[in-house]
């Protein structure tokens, strides 16, 4: 398989960049925010050095937009719902992005391990029970 294009092609180092960004918008998929788009992503310089800014607006729209006609606003394969694992991790990520099979590996270890912290925060909220548990199923 051919490398893809290049996601951060003005970062000082994208090949470091590229798996940051991904982990972001795999994030906000997972976790119900389909308010994800381009002007939330941006590029910070720091010492000369051209990288992704720390992540912001990040939040569930889902709760919030019950009846959305998206799963995100961000599309893949100009699909922005019904969006499957195989279109996130093959077309996204290996093939647009480029990113190394360690990388996605590492990636989705990551996510996988935050589990457990992220239920028990989502238990501690201030959300009603069904709210939580409307979160917890999405």
């Amino acid at each position: 398989m051919t490398r893809g294009c290049q996601a951060l092609p003005h970062c000082t180092f994208p090949a470091i960049e590229q798996p940051k960004l991904a982990k972001r918008v795999l994030f906000a998929y997972l976790t119900g925010d389909e308010d994800m788009h381009l002007k939330n992503f941006s590029l910070i310089v720091s010492d000369s050095v051209v990288r992704l800014s720390p992540a912001y607006d990040l939040l569930n729209t889902t709760l919030v937009l019950e009846n959305a006609e998206e799963e995100s606003a961000l599309p893949v394969m100009k699909k922005k719902k019904n969006l499957s694992r195989k279109l996130w991790i093959d077309y996204l990520f290996r093939e647009r992005m480029g990113l190394r099979e360690s990388q996605v590996s590492n990636l989705l270890d990551e996510l996988s391990t935050a589990l457990p912290e992220w239920r028990a925060l989502v238990a501690a909220s201030y959300l009603s029970d069904a709210r939580k548990q409307d979160y917890l199923d999405i």
